[in-house]
């Protein structure tokens, strides 16, 4: 079976302090007989998740999981490349990491304009006329109406076997996302938490930066991603 992540930095593998602490690293080891397909990248919205449900169509993957995030978050591909993305295997065949192809992306915790491959090659003019573009389109309330439709809908859209949407972030969905659930496990209130709280019980990476240790990845693994559906799509 193959499995595909697609998402934010809540479900990358190359992100700061993350890598094979990752929960999506967790699970494939859990289930060496499947191959892991990892298309999430930190900062990357809905725009990029539907190039990457394109391409994992195309690789025949079975089962997606796939994060909501944040409504500020846009990306526009470049004009230098073929739409194509890359394999770099991690893990044996079991855990591979899916590069994209070019792109231009921005959000609103990394404002400016961001670029996948050709950082050095965007000329200053193109830089400024991409980014008026980008921002324009993230604050747009159209955009942010189509993007709660489509995630609300997206295990409805496509026709892979299984889409299994979660609730990562600290967003509209309180007290049933895992970074709140995570928190009530460990004693926190999440209505009010205290810059460097996360922190102290163990569950972030630094007092500065709220992506999760090892401690929570682990803890969102087994008390929030494994629900006996997902236990039992994933032991076929």
């Amino acid at each position: 079976m193959k499995i595909a992540f697609i998402g934010d930095s809540y479900q990358a593998y190359e992100q700061d302090a993350t890598f094979k602490n990752s929960w999506t690293y967790q699970l494939a080891l859990l289930y060496p007989q499947h191959q892991f397909l990892n298309y999430a990248r930190g900062g990357r919205g809905y725009d990029y998740y539907q190039w990457c449900l394109l391409d994992a169509k195309q690789k025949g993957v079975d089962v997606v999981f796939v994060n909501r995030t944040f409504n500020h978050r846009v990306a526009i591909l470049t004009d230098e490349e073929n739409f194509e993305f890359f394999n770099k295997e991690i893990l044996n065949g079991n855990y591979t990491l899916v590069d994209p192809p070019s792109h231009y992306w921005t959000s609103a915790h990394q404002p400016g304009i961001n670029s996948m491959h050709n950082k050095d090659r965007v000329p200053l003019s193109i830089k400024k006329a991409v980014y008026t573009t980008l921002q324009t389109i993230s604050i747009s309330s159209q955009k942010h109406d189509y993007n709660n439709k489509w995630f609300d809908t997206v295990h409805e859209l496509y026709n892979f076997k299984h889409i299994i949407p979660l609730e990562l972030l600290r967003l509209d969905k309180p007290n049933i996302n895992a970074t709140d659930k995570v928190c009530q496990a460990h004693g926190i209130d999440p209505s009010n938490i205290e810059k460097g709280t996360m922190y102290d019980a163990g569950l972030t990476v630094s007092p500065d930066d709220d992506h999760w240790s090892l401690k929570a990845h682990t803890w969102v693994l087994n008390n929030y991603i494994l629900t006996q559906e997902t236990i039992d799509i994933l032991s076929k």
